[in-house]
């Protein structure tokens, strides 16, 4: 505890502004899911190792003229162009790999690459440089050749060798030359050790390499720049994570220090982010709930691991995370990251797939850290496992990079696949989920339901479209039959005229149950008459997976009429705009005369004797997802009701604005108030398609839009059935070759156009209308002879 004071005279009536500059720097976060670290030798040589380098300078192909020794290094490497890449192999733990740049040279080109490592030295050491590679090879250290092998071959093996360096205090550059082997090399393994101190004189920290990743300009150090006694941090504690910003800065105060230089910036940027939201014309409420819930990505909820994943844990206690594993069926739900920062959407769905998918498509639910245990769970979660499988495919549309959607899709096809194995969800493949189910309220199903069963639904659509993207017709066809065959039995079956049911069935014995499906502590102790079921609940979550379909723009899952008669009688049954009446067993999240919707009602009765333990609850995560869901669905009083109920709990007064809770504090559940936005603006955005969508307003309307790696806004000025439109952006860059009105028509951009921020485009969409025709002038009347007056006539006749 400490106090921080400055102290100036102000005179009266003056203003003056005092910054206090809070930093920190905590390298050695560990695993949520803790293993008991090794014991530390008695004596020996400091295990204090960094982490495998993963971002490395890389240099253009280098002619060999003879073998890699006889190559010089360049004394000014920048005038090579290097450019820093990250070469970390998703497959290979700590693996920088280039084979890729490598097998497109031609097969008989006698060349090299040149990798740059930098590392920075707190004090003068003496460190062994470990490498591993799989061609010929020569090392420099600061310009100085330490190292040749020119035997160097498949496979590269970690620590290979052992490079023993003198180094003073400061940052220090290492060279590699890998020889591209005929095309068989695929890249190298580097960190350092080290080695200059026993381990029992290790009492207190000791400084360690830090490794700088390659970055230029970046005086930064890794997570695990220290270690107590040889054996935390980096040097064989199995638990040890680290912290991302730590490779980013050498310590608390370089943060501080660097941070503050462009504070003035970044707070500029910031309010222009926040204003460009409240000045929307959107619903104050809807406004307040998407930002106010946005603050959840900067609390301890969410945090980057060294390597650069982005991982949350549900919501966070008073002093530790809560519930682990960026569990996918809570995070399913939110919208906000993979609409303001769409990397770090990315990076979850890589650890999802890459990591914590099995090879039978076994995804699960929860990843263990580090992510060499992220399969240790081994249990999968229907609406966690379908949810991601939407999720992948709304993250490739915003980023529009093909490469993602190849590195991702086979483990996203086999976690689809896992769907239909023996004893599974779908095992006899009719498009309906029949199996045990886990799911997110922390019980597993048995029989068909509209919540597990809609998800699936929107999975098989998904993966029908990123099948097409992949030109795998066969399975996108495939998916596409069961979304039909499975659509109409639940419209059939399940819809009772009012609400989706759940029909339960329990399984023959737990032998019908394939592994990884049943949760041994959570789900019910006997399968012949299964408790916490749904039954007969008008249950809030039921379309769960119709809201997240259409916020990826995949249309109606089940028949739109059934649609909106269950939200109907969500408002009728679940809403409730007292709950002094209501008994609630469990936690309070609303109480006394306040207003909100019940996570489930039986109003036909039949009510299990035992239901899922959250049916008396209010969660406002599930709230959202159905009151956006009514926005998208037309019926805006209904949804803004929904809302704004929840805002009055979380008012300032009663609850912080900035909390809402659920299991922790900052659940990340809530942030699926982000998409009340996209629902209200009709937004949708294609980076595969280059294609931009809102809404047509009744009226002219001033909206903010994001994609996850741009942000601005669109100024639609209506004039009956055509528009003006202005578009902004403000932040980032966007390609963008067609923008639509829906309803109302579409206008077109050159082919190839990339919006960057401050760019501005102005469209004409629509017909406006034409002005009436003139009326056709009435025909005159032919002229008739006049007759003379009679005295003219008698005068003319006398003549």
């Amino acid at each position: 505890t400490a106090s921080l004071a400055v102290t100036q005279k102000l005179a009266a009536k003056e203003t003056r502004t005092f910054t206090f500059v809070l930093a920190w720097h905590f390298p050695n976060r560990r695993s949520w899911t803790l293993q008991v670290p090794p014991a530390p030798a008695a004596d020996g040589p400091a295990a204090g190792m960094t982490p495998f380098a993963q971002y490395l300078q890389l240099s253009p192909f280098l002619p060999l003229q003879g073998t890699v020794a006889d190559l010089d290094l360049p004394a000014d490497l920048s005038a090579l162009g290097l450019k820093t890449r990250m070469l970390s192999s998703s497959q290979v733990a700590g693996f920088c790999e280039i084979h890729k740049e490598i097998i497109a040279r031609p097969s008989d080109a006698h060349e090299a690459l040149l990798l740059v490592s930098r590392i920075h030295c707190p004090q003068a050491m003496r460190v062994d440089l470990l490498l591993g590679y799989d061609g010929p090879v020569k090392v420099w250290a600061d310009g100085r050749e330490v190292f040749v092998d020119l035997a160097g071959t498949n496979p590269a093996e970690k620590d290979d060798a052992r490079i023993p360096l003198e180094l003073g205090e400061g940052e220090h550059q290492i060279a590699i030359a890998l020889d591209t082997n005929k095309g068989n090399a695929w890249g190298v393994y580097v960190r350092y050790q080290r080695t200059d101190l026993p381990r029992k004189a290790t009492a207190k920290f000791v400084p360690l390499p830090a490794l700088l990743d390659g970055l230029p300009n970046q005086a930064a150090a890794p997570a695990q720049a220290c270690c107590e006694g040889g054996s935390c941090g980096p040097t064989g504690d199995p638990d040890w994570v680290g912290n991302y910003y730590c490779t980013r800065f050498r310590d608390a105060w370089d943060a501080a220090e660097r941070t503050g230089q462009h504070l003035e910036k970044l707070e500029a940027k910031t309010v222009e982010f926040v204003g460009a939201v409240c000045d929307s014309d959107l619903p104050e409420v809807v406004k307040e709930a998407a930002l106010f819930n946005v603050s959840t990505l900067r609390t301890t909820t969410c945090f980057r691991t060294a390597d650069g994943y982005f991982f949350g844990w549900e919501g966070c206690g008073d002093r530790g995370g809560c519930c682990h594993g960026s569990c996918t069926h809570v995070w399913n739900y939110e919208q906000a990251t993979p609409y303001l920062f769409g990397g770090l959407s990315r990076l979850a769905r890589e650890a999802e797939f890459l990591h914590a998918t099995a090879e039978n498509g076994l995804m699960s639910f929860r990843i263990n850290l580090p992510l060499t245990r992220a399969l240790d769970w081994k249990l999968a979660a229907a609406d966690g496992q379908m949810g991601t499988i939407m999720r992948l495919y709304r993250d490739w549309r915003l980023s529009g990079d093909p490469a993602m959607l190849k590195q991702l899709w086979p483990k996203a096809k086999k976690a689809m696949e896992f769907c239909w194995i023996p004893g599974g969800w779908d095992a006899d493949q009719d498009g309906v989920m029949e199996g045990c189910q886990h799911n997110t309220m922390d019980v597993e199903y048995y029989g068909p339901n509209g919540q597990m069963g809609i998800w699936y639904l929107g999975a098989l659509r998904a993966e029908e479209e990123m099948a097409k993207a992949m030109g795998d017709t066969e399975f996108a066809a495939r998916c596409r039959g069961l979304f039909e065959r499975g659509r109409a039995w639940i419209d059939t079956h399940l819809f009772n005229g009012q609400f989706y049911e759940h029909e339960i069935r329990p399984p023959k014995s737990a032998a019908d149950i394939a592994p990884g499906l049943k949760h041994g502590s959570m789900g019910s102790a006997n399968l012949q008459d299964p408790d916490l079921q749904l039954g007969a609940a008008c249950l809030v979550d039921q379309l769960v997976g119709q809201f997240l379909a259409h916020v990826c723009d995949l249309g109606h899952l089940v028949e739109p009429k059934n649609v909106n008669k269950t939200l109907a009688s969500l408002m009728k049954y679940n809403f409730k705009t007292d709950m002094r009446g209501h008994f609630n067993h469990l936690r309070t999240f609303a109480l006394g005369n306040e207003s909100a919707m019940l996570m489930a009602t039986y109003p036909l009765g039949r009510r299990p004797r035992r239901p899922f333990p959250y049916f008396n609850e209010v969660m406002t995560g599930f709230e959202y997802a159905a009151g956006v869901h009514m926005l998208y669905e037309g019926l805006e009083k209904d949804g803004l009701k929904v809302i704004k109920a929840i805002r009055d709990r979380y008012d300032g007064r009663r609850r912080s604005p900035f909390d809402e809770a659920e299991c922790g504090h900052h659940y990340a559940r809530a942030m699926a108030s982000w998409a009340g936005i996209l629902a209200l603006t009709g937004f949708d955005y294609s980076a595969v398609t280059k294609t931009m969508r809102f809404a047509a307003p009744a009226k002219s309307a001033r909206w903010f839009w994001s994609t996850g790696y741009a942000w601005g806004v669109v100024e639609i000025n209506r004039a009956g059935p055509a528009a003006k439109v202005a578009l902004r952006v403000l932040f980032g860059s966007v390609a963008l070759e067609k923008l639509e009105l829906r309803g109302l028509g579409e206008a077109t951009l050159p082919v190839g156009k990339t919006l960057i921020a401050g760019d501005s485009v102005a469209f004409s969409i629509g017909q406006p209308k034409a002005a009436p025709a003139p009326k056709p002038a009435k025909k005159k009347a032919a002229a008739k002879p006049q007759k003379k007056p009679a005295s003219r006539r008698k005068t003319a006749a006398r003549r």
